[in-house]
């Protein structure tokens, strides 16, 4: 069990409304993320799912039974839920074990009880034989673990996490991403993450909830967030994104944009888009390839044009490049095998399956 159903929620501070009419549809078993800048009430909606805020407006349903409303709010013990802070919040003067049972002890659970589920969860996220050990003398890691187990080993039916891994180094943090999924998928326990960082949500959700001033843009898989955003607050908030303005020269599912008078893309259209429709052209800098001007042959590729490398920054595996195509900038991240140098002339082509349309605010 683990079902959430929010609906129509609304929580203001003053006259700001920080959750902003939020509708959200949570499966029992699935890692949903509330990604979003800072101050776009996803912590905010994660406090109202803990129980530590009341809505003015709305509902939330926990296995279809009333958890929040404004008339009635089941307080925070009540509702079954873990929480995990950014700041881990251990106490740095008590063991491993200590800080992991104490949960267990507030409900006054056998001592025999408390060894064996304490044992087990701290085997579970790796910290079998560091029981004994306090955990001022823990790694960050270490610390973010025993966050993990206190809250799993009350067996909640569901978990939140306000930004766990934010305070980690980014080697640790990758690695212990991996393990968080690792974990969820063991246990069957339903996670609901708070975070800004849009790496962090696609490598660990089933589920991205997309929030600005309050509001969910997108509500949907990570493949879809990042390959066919909502809406251009969605496609920029997703990574390197190339934003072109142009107008709707033929609709239809296969249509044709034009940018300029001598660059026009055909692409795939949304249903919305309309002959004459001004739209923004979303293309990621990873789906623009460069070659030598001699691949070019005029009018054989209608998603091919010259261009002329304006910057380059080499990154290792890739390089960075700044191209000039019919007076507009591109960015391209491309392999570092084959280099242009400042200055060449290149043939760009656009991987055109892969272009988002976007309607103008």
């Amino acid at each position: 069990m683990g079902s959430i159903s929010v609906q129509g929620i609304i929580k203001r501070f003053g006259g700001l409304a920080a959750v902003d009419r939020v509708d959200l549809e949570i499966s029992e078993g699935e890692f949903v993320t509330l990604l979003g800048p800072s101050g776009c009430g996803k912590t905010t909606m994660l406090r109202l799912l803990a129980g530590f805020l009341t809505p003015e407006e709305g509902r939330i349903l926990v296995d279809g039974e009333l958890y929040s409303s404004p008339e009635r709010c089941l307080p925070p013990e009540r509702r079954q839920m873990g929480m995990v802070f950014q700041s881990y919040a251990v106490w740095p003067h008590r063991t491993a074990f200590e800080n992991v049972a104490f949960g267990l002890k507030i409900r006054k659970r056998p001592a025999t009880e408390i060894r064996e589920r304490v044992g087990a969860i701290l085997k579970l996220v790796g910290l079998e034989g560091l029981e004994d050990r306090y955990a001022a003398q823990l790694s960050g890691g270490q610390q973010q673990r025993v966050a993990l187990a206190r809250s799993l080993v009350v067996e909640p039916r569901i978990l939140l996490l306000d930004e766990p891994l934010s305070n980690l180094d980014a080697k640790l943090r990758e690695r212990m991403r991996v393990e968080l999924k690792q974990l969820q998928r063991r246990t069957g326990i339903t996670f609901v993450y708070v975070t800004h960082d849009q790496a962090e949500a696609m490598a660990l959700s089933d589920r991205i909830a997309v929030f600005r001033q309050g509001r969910v843009h997108q509500y949907a898989s990570p493949r879809e967030v990042y390959e066919r955003p909502a809406d251009k607050v969605v496609a920029d908030f997703m990574g390197l994104v190339n934003f072109l303005e142009g107008t709707v020269e033929e609709a239809g599912a296969r249509g044709t944009v034009r940018i300029r008078p001598d660059l026009a893309l055909p692409v795939g259209l949304p249903t919305w888009a309309a002959a004459g429709q001004r739209v923004w052209l979303a293309i990621r800098p990873e789906d623009i390839y460069l070659s030598p001007p001699a691949a070019l042959v005029a009018g054989a590729d209608s998603t091919a044009f010259p261009g002329t490398v304006r910057e380059q920054i080499y990154l290792g595996g890739l390089i960075d490049y700044q191209v000039e195509v019919a007076g507009l900038p591109l960015r391209v991240m491309a392999h570092h095998v084959a280099a242009f140098e400042v200055g060449a002339s290149v043939s760009v082509r656009v991987d055109t399956d892969r272009c988002a349309v976007v309607q103008q605010e």
